[in-house]
């Protein structure tokens, strides 16, 4: 099958759309999953902030307990 020099350049110019097409498809969907990503790391950043937090307190509470224990057995033996 011979074509003709318009239907030539009708079937480049498709065919270059659905590329353009596919590929700017695929460009979206990984720059989506990109954003996703940013967004977790941020979350992720978020949570490790909020646990040091929480084992500076845990670190305080537990020498608040052996103060705690150390004044009991005080009164223990006082009694």
């Amino acid at each position: 099958m011979i074509l003709t020099p318009n239907e030539t350049t009708f079937v480049l110019w498709a065919s270059g759309i659905l590329l353009s097409l596919f590929f700017s498809a695929i460009v979206w969907i990984l720059n989506k999953g990109v954003n996703k990503m940013d967004d977790m790391a941020s979350s992720l950043n978020n949570m490790e902030r909020d646990f040091k937090v929480l084992v500076n307190d845990h670190t305080n509470l537990k020498e608040d307990v052996k103060q705690i224990d150390k004044r009991v057995r005080d009164l223990e033996i006082a009694e």
